[in-house]
């Protein structure tokens, strides 16, 4: 599979000699965000349901002018800060230049059809082998510091999708010590690192099945991001246990 991916990729560079397409797709850029908690705290069950999530509701529906990045949540989301995947299909043509114009169209959205597919396969098997890589870094949740990697994958659109039971836990700031000592965890937010968004970005969240939390901890913890994302100029469109739909 990677031979053939390899294969297609250099196909479409030789393919990508159309100027005016590039211009057109860079004029409207979509990037989505997937931020994914990858700390010790989240269970095997959770990680593979977020990384469905991201397959079915991210690369399954880019087109021409999308770009994904996957970002990790863990102690090393500052100072590790290297994607567990990037693609970016505004950077590659599908369309084959020497192919007569009566079929140019379809034969590229044929190739960009296999090329997300191929993506799709493999995606779950790459991811895995990159967070197998950070097991030094699963000891905290640093989910600030992944919110302070946004700024530089934003485009005219950016959506970020966040993977997490967002209990924030680094030595900077423990959630997970506050929600069981504070009566009003919101009240916390002026103690919190502040990651304050530049232009427009739409929120989502999943947080899975945390048995930790019960419905009142949880709605706590919902309550204090609601919170610290419109104070830091977010706009949150969904906040779930469950899967998101973007």
């Amino acid at each position: 599979m990677k031979i053939f991916l390899i294969s297609l990729l250099v196909s479409l560079n030789i393919f990508s000699c159309d100027p005016d397409n590039k211009s057109s797709k860079s004029q409207d850029k979509k990037s989505i965000v997937c931020l994914l908690d990858i700390s010790s705290s989240t269970k095997e069950n959770n990680l593979n349901l977020f990384l469905d999530n991201i397959v079915k509701e991210a690369i399954s529906k880019m087109d021409e002018s999308t770009s994904i990045v996957v970002l990790a949540i863990d102690n090393g989301s500052q100072t590790a800060a290297a994607p567990l995947f990037d693609m970016d299909l505004s950077e590659i043509s599908f369309i084959n230049p020497s192919l007569p114009m009566t079929v140019r169209d379809k034969m590229a959205q044929r190739k960009k059809k296999e090329f997300i597919e191929e993506l799709k396969a493999g995606f779950k098997q790459k991811v895995m082998a990159k967070i197998n890589e950070r097991k030094e870094y699963a000891t905290h949740t640093d989910i600030f510091g992944s919110l302070g990697q946004i700024e530089r994958y934003k485009a005219t659109t950016t959506t970020v999708m966040i993977f997490s039971d967002m209990l924030n836990y680094s030595e900077v700031f423990n959630m997970e010590s506050l929600v069981e000592k504070s009566a009003n965890l919101i009240d916390e937010i002026k103690n919190a690192p502040s990651i304050t968004a530049k232009g427009k970005i739409s929120v989502y969240v999943s947080t899975g099945a945390n048995v930790k939390l019960g419905p009142k901890k949880f709605n706590s913890v919902k309550e204090f991001w609601t919170a610290y994302f419109a104070n830091n100029g977010y706009e949150l469109s969904d906040y779930t246990s469950g899967e998101l739909s973007i």
